[in-house]
């Protein structure tokens, strides 16, 4: 199902009904020409599943393997168990399975919106090991997304190839679990 009314707006969404419980990973791959550009693009979200919903999920292991994209951002903290707001949300950044340094990420709220340029509330750079962090002030929906460029890597029917990977974060108010 659709979320928006206007094109290029809101999501594409669906029902899922686990049958055990457990964490769950939804992940995306698409390969695709734009124009001249190549885009590979990969996103991923994470939900638990309980059977009894009175009972705290303790259990979220998991969450921090990389799937093996081509860019590819892993949490580094529990998408769906510790994480909440004013907690800090870590990520590392991985082009083809090794870390990337000096990448922009973006910690987009829902219904927020980035300031032209590089955006020092929502956006950070990563470090040598490709990790960047984000502390959300308070609970909703982020989109944490990275862009990548190789201008120099042509191939038969396009002159670039750019990379997007995504990961969205419901952000509760308080933790799912303690973490301990």
């Amino acid at each position: 199902y659709g979320t928006a009314f206007k094109p290029k707006e809101g999501y594409w969404t669906t029902r899922f009904v686990p049958e055990q419980p457990g964490l769950y990973v939804v992940s995306h791959t698409l390969d695709t020409l734009h124009g001249t550009i190549r885009a590979i693009k990969s996103a991923k979200t994470y939900f638990v599943a309980v059977s009894d919903p009175n009972r705290i999920v303790d259990e979220t292991a998991g969450f921090d393997r990389p799937l093996g994209h081509a860019l590819e951002l892993i949490p580094q903290s529990d998408p769906v168990g510790t994480i909440a707001a004013g907690k800090q949300l870590k990520v590392q950044l991985l082009f083809r399975d090794k870390p990337l340094a000096d990448a922009t990420v973006s910690f987009i709220p829902q219904g927020g919106q980035l300031a032209e340029g590089f955006d020092e509330q929502y956006e950070r750079k990563t470090d040598k090991d490709g990790m960047a962090s984000f502390v959300p002030e308070s609970g909703n929906r982020y989109l944490v997304v990275v862009h990548h460029r190789e201008p120099d890597k042509p191939g038969e029917d396009y002159d670039q190839t750019a990379y997007s990977a995504t990961l969205t974060v419901l952000v509760p108010e308080i933790p799912l679990h303690s973490g301990n």
